[in-house]
């Protein structure tokens, strides 16, 4: 991606007020954003109306300083990555959404995005120590069954999930809500390090800072959803739409034995 294209998506996630529905619009009308952004804002008003088309019409604040930045942190290893809805290597999963991110940023390998059998894998931030080897053990179990165990890189049951992926030899997937500039919690920056592809989604284009908003925190959590074919998650109530399978954490491996079976057939 070079800089006029990734400037041009980054105007489109930045610009006040062009959520992303209003943002799919523009795309479905007038093709990519380098398309859309040589239209005359009578052209825009008639998709978005006129206040929006409006507020299109100026660059938004700290766009220059944020393509830098970005181009810069793609430059700086060969592991970062920037796919937009136009890339082929997007997640089918996620144009399957009503409002699937214009941009995903990636750190590691980007294969894991596309594994067939994603698990998600998420718990308690302080479980107790049997909580703890019971998410490792799992996850170290779906890992061999031949999944790819997506969870938070949070403390707790999520740290254990990615770790037990990894000493399966299993790819893992992180969707992280910090930026990538940064690993939270910092504990777990050798857990980062180690095989473990992150996903960041920006809100307004953030890619820099330690925590995202509550509001981002949901949407994060919903992708997790869409990103996914199940989830094995501590104290579940009922099963959510996009699940095809749920289990619940147990003292026993009874539950796993059998849904690893499952997966195997």
């Amino acid at each position: 991606m070079d800089r006029e294209e990734l400037g041009a998506w980054l105007r489109l996630l930045l610009t006040p007020g062009l959520g992303p529905v209003a943002a799919h619009r523009l795309l479905t009308a007038f093709g990519l954003p380098t398309t859309i952004w040589q239209q005359p804002v009578a052209a825009h008003a008639a998709v978005v109306g006129p206040a929006l088309a409006h507020a299109m019409r100026e660059a938004p604040s700290g766009w220059s300083i944020q393509c830098e930045q970005t181009l810069a942190w793609l430059q700086s290893s060969p592991a970062h990555q920037l796919l937009s809805l136009a890339d082929p290597r997007y997640p089918q999963e996620l144009l399957q959404v009503s409002d699937p991110p214009l941009l995903l940023y990636v750190d590691g390998d980007v294969g894991a995005l596309h594994h067939p059998q994603k698990l998600a894998i998420v718990g308690s931030r302080n479980p107790t120590p049997a909580g703890l080897a019971h998410a490792r053990q799992f996850a170290h179990a779906m890992g061999e069954a031949g999944s790819c165990v997506v969870s938070g890189l949070a403390l707790g049951v999520d740290g254990a999930a990615h770790q037990g992926a990894l000493e399966a030899g299993a790819p893992t997937l992180a969707l992280v809500g910090t930026g990538l500039d940064q690993t939270y919690p910092a504990r777990h920056r050798d857990l980062a390090r180690d095989r473990l592809a992150a996903l960041h989604v920006p809100e307004a284009g953030r890619r820099e800072g330690r925590r995202d908003a509550e509001g981002h925190e949901a949407r994060r959590v919903r992708l997790d959803d869409d990103l996914v074919c199940a989830r094995l998650q501590s104290q579940i109530d009922r099963l959510r739409p996009r699940q095809r399978v749920s289990l619940l954490l147990r003292p026993d491996l009874r539950a796993i034995e059998k849904y690893t079976r499952r997966i195997r057939r």
